[in-house]
């Protein structure tokens, strides 16, 4: 549940434990989101989810792994971090080419 924090931690220790000894992690992809235009929503953290869910949780697997991911023994490139935000939510930005 990444709206918790907490959880997020326990995620990451769990993850360390099963990879982090053989060899580290190559990647880590996070797709984590929800669409809503709701006001503030707390957590049982007392956190906005949406902060939570789109920003902390993120930041915290990537820090938390990231031990993980620099021990990573992956020969043919180094690690990668791939954050997805609002996957298939928006059209196609249509300045791409201009901006």
């Amino acid at each position: 549940d990444c709206f918790s924090l907490k959880e997020v931690k326990e995620c990451a220790s769990s993850i360390t434990a099963d990879y982090g000894a053989k060899g580290g992690i190559d990647a880590l992809v996070m797709t984590q989101g929800m669409a809503t235009i709701q006001g503030f929503t707390p957590t049982k953290e007392g956190n906005d989810e949406k902060l939570t869910l789109h920003v902390w949780s993120r930041a915290a697997f990537a820090g938390l792994l990231l031990p993980s991911l620099l021990a990573s023994s992956s020969s043919t490139s180094r690690p990668v971090v791939l954050s997805v935000l609002s996957g298939g939510i928006h059209s196609t930005y249509t300045k791409y080419a201009t901006d």
